[in-house]
């Protein structure tokens, strides 16, 4: 699938664990969740997709394949945008990472904050 941004198109593929690391550098990670209950707003939602993007080539993250990407990219800077609320979602699903070291790591940078 290619996604246009101002004048160019970048490629999105499924990422497999057969790839293994496809970045050396910083990229950037999205989640798309189930719905935020209104009533019970202290309960993460469900991981349903994640998107991660290099600058160049960007990757679909189904959730029984997003341990294995993290695993394989735990030494590259992630790049969020709320990172607090990525994070928690990730957490429920990889739960061999322990996502908040990678904060203590100074590998995740979350631009919400960086905007302030």
């Amino acid at each position: 699938m290619n996604v246009p941004f101002n004048d160019h198109l970048y490629s999105f593929a499924p990422w497999k664990p057969s790839l293994g690391q496809v970045f050396t550098s910083a990229y950037a990670l999205d989640t798309e969740t189930t719905l935020i209950d209104k009533e019970r707003n202290w309960r993460t939602p469900a991981y349903v997709l994640g998107a991660v993007f290099g600058g160049e080539k960007g990757y679909f993250l189904r959730r029984d394949d997003l341990e294995a990407f993290l695993i394989a990219h735990e030494n590259v800077s992630m790049v969020c945008h709320n990172a607090a609320f990525d994070l928690a979602v990730v957490q429920l699903v990889a739960r061999k990472i322990d996502v908040y070291d990678l904060v203590e790591r100074n590998r995740v940078w979350d631009t919400q904050l960086l905007h302030r």
